[in-house]
């Protein structure tokens, strides 16, 4: 009861948020916050991916480019980054002169500090990623999601051989790369052994980081799992066991060291600001998602900056914290940064057996499993759920 309570307010205030195609407020970033490149452009389109991606075509990638290098140098963001990533869609599909030019504009702006990227295999090699680490990467992330052909065929993602993928991963750490791999549990055609199957040959790698996320689901994903939140949790928690050697800082995440890489975490409690076609932002008042590429791309043509812009809601961003706190496995009050009324159920959470010593419990574990994935499941994107646009007739009119 207390865990469908949870996800239903969770759930609520997010669902309180309404966006309006407009002129994007202004930023004003100078320190603890995050930079996201989103680069849209994928070979293929996999079936269980919730962002927003095209198709690759040269052309398009080449005006995508000038529009993003326009835009960066448009927003106030001069500062020092916290961290700044690259994600996607798939962002090895740039080249290492392009990712250049990237990291060149962001540097007349701001003072790069840790950079992170996201890759897919089977498009690289390993003077790949010994480029990448001489332009100033210093954190790759390897999609793999399963090492079973039959799986990810099934899923119509590329798939990669693991003797490349251990070669390039052996490549990544000899360039001094926080090196993660992320896997996912319970994706269409998955069992439990060859999800356990894959854990035990990521182990081989020995990777800085572990990610081992559930299947999620989103509106505009339609493909379903074979496996139920529960049992994707008991596999985790199987995983878990096999990775002995890893500490586990939050709760789909295992690390080899006292730390871990997770944008996903970051964003839920700071600030950030996001460059690209669906790229997400949020600062001072405002939840900012960038319009779709044709959209982006006139913005860049006509000289202006239109957006989907929500203000922030203040019981959302409560929530939100609280999931944050939960993610990371613990569960206190706080007087200063809580108000009473998430004082008072989180007193009733230690009452009821879900944390011990400001720390979950094997029963806290399993609840923060399913909130984590209900706050990531309800996190409301108008791009992939247009019902949150408050005048869609002006966007789609813009599209």
């Amino acid at each position: 009861m207390i865990t469908e309570f949870s996800k239903k307010m969770i759930i609520k205030s997010a669902q309180k948020a309404k966006y309006r195609f407009q002129k994007t407020p202004e930023a004003s970033l100078k320190e603890n916050y995050g930079i996201y490149i989103h680069v849209p452009f994928c070979i293929k389109k996999c079936s269980f991916c919730p962002f927003y991606k095209e198709i690759f075509r040269k052309e398009r990638k080449n005006y995508y480019l000038e529009a993003l290098l326009h835009e960066i140098r448009q927003k106030d963001i001069s500062g020092k980054p916290s961290w700044i990533y690259f994600g996607g869609g798939t962002p090895n599909v740039l080249s290492i002169e392009e990712l250049q030019k990237i990291i060149n504009t962001l540097q007349e702006k701001v003072k790069l500090t840790e950079i992170g990227i996201e890759v897919l295999p089977e498009l690289i090699n390993t003077d790949y990623i010994s480029d990448l680490k001489s332009i100033g990467f210093t954190r790759i992330s390897f999609g793999i999601q399963s090492l079973h052909e039959n799986i990810l065929k099934n899923n119509n993602r590329i798939y990669s051989n693991p003797d490349k993928i251990y070669e390039l991963v052996e490549a990544a750490k000899k360039n001094d790369f926080w090196v993660n791999i992320d896997v996912i549990v319970g994706l269409p055609g998955q069992s439990g052994e060859t999800f356990l199957e894959d854990i035990k040959q990521i182990l081989k790698f020995q990777p800085s980081q572990i990610a081992t996320y559930p299947y999620l689901f989103f509106k505009n994903v339609t493909a379903v799992s074979d496996m139920s939140d529960k049992r994707q949790f008991e596999l985790m928690e199987e995983a878990g066991k096999l990775l002995k050697d890893y500490h586990r800082k939050c709760i789909w995440i295992f690390s080899k060291e006292d730390k871990i890489s997770d944008l996903a975490r970051d964003e839920l409690i700071y600030d950030y600001v996001g460059f690209g076609p669906g790229a997400c932002s949020t600062y001072g008042k405002w939840k900012i998602v960038n319009p779709e590429l044709d959209i982006y791309l006139n913005n860049y043509r006509n000289n202006v900056n239109y957006s989907l812009v929500a203000l922030k809601n203040n019981k959302s961003n409560d929530w939100r914290q609280f999931a944050r706190m939960i993610n990371d496995l613990k569960c206190y009050t706080d007087k200063k940064n809580y108000p009473a009324y998430l004082n008072l159920f989180i007193g009733i959470l230690k009452l009821s057996g879900y944390s011990k010593n400001n720390v979950l419990t094997k029963k806290g574990l399993l609840f923060a499993h399913k909130i984590t994935k209900s706050l990531v499941e309800s996190l409301p994107s108008p791009i992939r759920n247009t019902s949150f646009i408050e005048n869609y007739a002006e966007y789609k009119n813009a599209l």
